[in-house]
Order: structure tokens, then sequence, then C-alpha cells
């Protein structure tokens, strides 16, 4: 039987987690390229940063991280302490990840449709 070891598994995670942020960053740099002016080691800490917060609040799958990250960049990368709807539904046990997900998408193009107005 094959086993695999932690120490593998772990290996495994974190490449796939630099290939991810990685194409994260590019993805913010086309999207908004108010920061392509900012050193990609700067942005990379950024993320990486949106990236740890989002995990700790259960967004283990790349397209979730990736929504919440999102959210994040969009507002000022303090959206749970500026948006007390936004904490309230992130921090609910109640949500599946998917739901926090569809609701955090529904904000942001709230958001957008408000700025446009």
């Amino acid at each position: 039987m094959l086993q695999v070891r932690s120490d593998q598994v772990e290996s495994f995670q974190d490449v796939t987690s630099i290939s991810f942020t990685k194409s994260l960053l590019k993805t913010f740099q086309k999207e908004f390229p108010r920061y392509v002016e900012i050193e990609d080691s700067m942005l990379l800490s950024l993320i990486v940063d949106l990236l740890k917060v989002a995990r700790a609040l259960g967004f283990h799958s790349e397209m979730h991280a990736a929504i919440y990250a999102m959210s994040q960049w969009l507002h000022g990368f303090s959206v749970e302490e500026d948006y007390p709807d936004v904490r309230a539904v992130l921090e609910n046990p109640l949500f599946s990840v998917d739901e926090k997900c569809q609701w955090l998408e529904r904000w942001i193009n709230s958001q957008g449709e408000e700025t446009n107005s």
C-alpha cells in the first residue's frame, strides 16, 4: 500500500500555494493596473497575508480563498472592521464556506453598483 508522509503533503501544498499566490498576483495586477507600480514582492506579501486570513476563516479551496482575497483587495484590507455585516457573515458558523463566498460575491457586486450610482 502506498503511503504518503505528512512532510510530502506539506511540500506539495507549499508548491501549489506558491503557484496559486503568484497566479493571484498576476490576476490582481491585470485587473487593477494601478498596483503594477508597486513591487511584486510587496504585493505578494499582501496576498500571502490575505490568504492566511482566508484559510483561518475556513476558505481552503483556491476559489474560496481568491474570493475572500478579492473582497479585501477591493475594499482596502479592512472589510471585517469597516463593514460589520461582512464580519457577521464570515464568522457565522451556520453558513457554509460556499454560502459565505456567494454572499461575498453578491456584496462585492452591490458595492460596485453603489459606487457607479
